[in-house]
């Protein structure tokens, strides 16, 4: 059973409440995304987050595996990338469950914000 907090600061950072998170966070994801932004604040003077969602196209549910195999195809040649480009990329991704039975992933992606700044720049590569 996962753990649950329910306070309002965590590590003295304030949490961002709405509708979807009243009943609280899960303590491993918090602790996680604590300790890569304390990793990469250490590393580098600067850092630049990106958060970000990947879905599958509608009622496709049948036409994807029911497993991480394509998310973790896609988070190894993008991370390759970006390593490439000297962004030392960190990365976090949780995969859910919507109401229509699909599965979708949250993603939060750290990299070396004195090399990059602009996020268009990873969605415009060739």
């Amino acid at each position: 059973m996962r753990s649950v907090f329910t306070g309002d600061m965590y590590n003295g950072n304030r949490l961002s409440r709405s509708e979807k998170n009243d009943q609280g966070f899960y303590r491993e994801i918090l602790q996680r995304i604590y300790f890569l932004l304390e990793d990469m604040i250490k590393r580098h003077s600067c850092v630049f987050l990106v958060r970000f969602d990947l879905r599958y196209p509608d009622n496709s549910a049948s036409h994807y595996p029911n497993n991480n195999a394509l998310v973790s195809q896609f988070i190894e040649a993008f991370t390759r990338y970006c390593s490439r480009e000297n962004y030392d990329p960190r990365y976090l991704w949780v995969r859910e469950l919507s109401d229509t039975g699909q599965f979708h992933y949250h993603f939060m992606l750290l990299l070396n914000g004195n090399r990059i700044q602009c996020g268009y720049i990873l969605i415009s590569r060739p």
